[in-house]
């Protein structure tokens, strides 16, 4: 994905989602809404049938499937962590143990929220597009989301797995507070009451990354964010997210990006 965010329909024709691609992760964030038909949806080992008047969740970096039949109708929003002001790990976190959230039983709830994805839709693809204000109708989306998720994540979430995803999130909240300063698995596993292996072990089962990458990508999602708007040279933004060798940042960088702390400037500018 090259944009940093994007809204369009689902529905045929044309087809616009990866309905004939095997398993795959994306590096965005993606938001499915099914108004009409029907859709298959694989995450991880668990299989779907994902009805009309629900919402998808696919969280960046899960490995997944998503296959619209022919009548399958709705919206669909990407975008990049770090087009948001906030942090999406610690929001997306939240939706870890639940890739779908249903609406049939809430219908009021669901046309207020197709109302707000138009709107933005509207914002983003109108004459005068405002950044800012699709930033704010984004989060006003997964707000509601948040909501309509806390009276069913009780009955999606099992007694087994519900200490390994409260322990995920309190690493991603209190990695949210403390990325900047603490890069070491040791510190978070330590505040957690966990060994470092446990939480390395949960940080896999859930995200299928490391405890180490996890903290790296947060820190090189603020580093894209800095890059782009915030007018600081490479030298001081890499001094503010810790490291105080320009060369080590920027090869930190290359390796999780493919590209420099520069060539990524120059490629959005």
């Amino acid at each position: 994905m090259t944009q940093p965010f994007t809204i369009f329909r689902l529905e045929q024709p044309p087809r616009t989602v990866d309905a004939d691609i095997p398993p795959h992760t994306h590096d965005f964030q993606e938001i499915l809404f099914i108004e009409s038909g029907n859709a298959y949806h694989q995450i991880d080992d668990e299989q779907y049938t994902v009805p009309p008047q629900s919402v998808l969740l696919v969280v960046q970096g899960k490995k997944h499937v998503f296959r619209p039949d022919a009548d399958t109708t709705g919206w669909v929003i990407r975008f990049q962590n770090e087009f948001m002001e906030f942090t999406c790990s610690t929001l997306f976190s939240s939706f870890m143990e639940l890739s779908i959230i249903p609406y049939q039983d809430m219908p009021d709830e669901f046309a207020h929220l197709l109302h707000l994805v138009q709107y933005t839709s509207d914002e983003f693809n109108g004459p005068n597009a405002n950044t800012q204000a699709v930033r704010f109708l984004l989060n006003a989306i997964i707000a509601k989301l948040k909501d309509a998720k806390q009276q069913f994540v009780t009955h999606h979430q099992s007694a087994g797995n519900g200490f390994h995803y409260d322990i995920f999130n309190q690493f991603m909240a209190l990695l949210e507070e403390q990325f900047k300063t603490e890069q070491s698995p040791a510190f978070y596993a330590e505040k957690l009451n966990v060994t470092t292996r446990t939480l390395g072990e949960i940080c896999k089962k859930i995200f299928n990354q490391t405890t180490s990458d996890i903290i790296d990508r947060r820190i090189i999602i603020e580093a894209k964010r800095m890059l782009l708007y915030s007018g600081l040279s490479v030298q001081q933004i890499g001094y503010e997210l810790g490291y105080e060798d320009k060369s080590y940042f920027s090869r930190v960088f290359k390796r999780q990006t493919g590209m420099t702390p520069k060539e990524y400037q120059e490629k959005h500018k």
